[in-house]
């Protein structure tokens, strides 16, 4: 968690690298107008929110997984909340400039119709946001195809998670977040969670995760 209402200090920063946040009963990330990098990060099973980003800030993430099949208890809440305000206990309205929200090659899904939750203030101030070459799962009430912040999205198909319900969310060997991402992203982060290359197939995958296919040893002929 990152922030503090009634703080008179700046809000924080984070930079995180390589890092699996997972099993919090409320959010894996919780930041009140901080300033966030994330690379190569898997934040999952949460019972609210991967990722509850309010109140503005700065964000910054590139080729994370966001995966949310909590199954401890039920959950209303998207995966991903994203917003320039924060209304506490119906008792003070905080608000604050979203001077940026970027999200690069990343996979954003979940068991929900909507994982994906974009509240704009609208008196709140600046609000700046975007998905770029990424795999969301959302309803209709995402206006992906109409609104200028999605850049080459794709809705609702399954990632192609080896197991979720184990908590393995690499991608299987048919997986359809495969060679989707941008290679100018990728680039930025080559190598991902587990060492390997993202630049040497097709194109690199979205996702935390690079799915690397085991070439079978081939048998001499005499």
């Amino acid at each position: 968690h990152l922030g503090n209402f009634y703080s008179n200090d700046p809000p924080p920063d984070l930079k995180l690298s390589n890092t699996i946040i997972q099993h919090m009963t409320y959010a894996g990330i919780s930041s009140i107008g901080a300033e966030i990098e994330a690379n190569n990060c898997l934040i999952a099973d949460c019972g609210a929110f991967t990722a509850a980003l309010t109140t503005g800030g700065s964000y910054e993430f590139i080729q994370c997984t966001f995966a949310n099949y909590w199954g401890w208890s039920y959950r209303a809440t998207p995966t991903l909340l994203l917003s320039n305000y924060y209304n506490l206990n119906d008792t003070a309205l905080f608000t604050g400039d979203l001077i940026q929200a970027e999200f690069g090659n990343c996979i954003i899904f979940g068991i929900l119709e909507n994982e994906v939750f974009v509240d704009e203030f609208e008196t709140g101030g600046v609000f700046n946001y975007t998905f770029d070459h990424c795999l969301v799962k959302a309803d209709t009430s995402v206006d992906v195809a109409g609104l200028p912040n999605f850049n080459n999205v794709w809705v609702n198909e399954l990632p192609g998670f080896i197991s979720p319900g184990e908590f393995n969310f690499q991608l299987d060997t048919l997986a359809f977040a495969m060679d989707l991402g941008l290679l100018q992203i990728a680039e930025q982060f080559p190598i991902d969670m587990l060492g390997n290359s993202r630049l040497d197939d097709s194109g690199p995958d979205l996702g935390a995760y690079e799915r690397i296919e085991e070439v079978a040893p081939t048998r001499n002929s005499r």
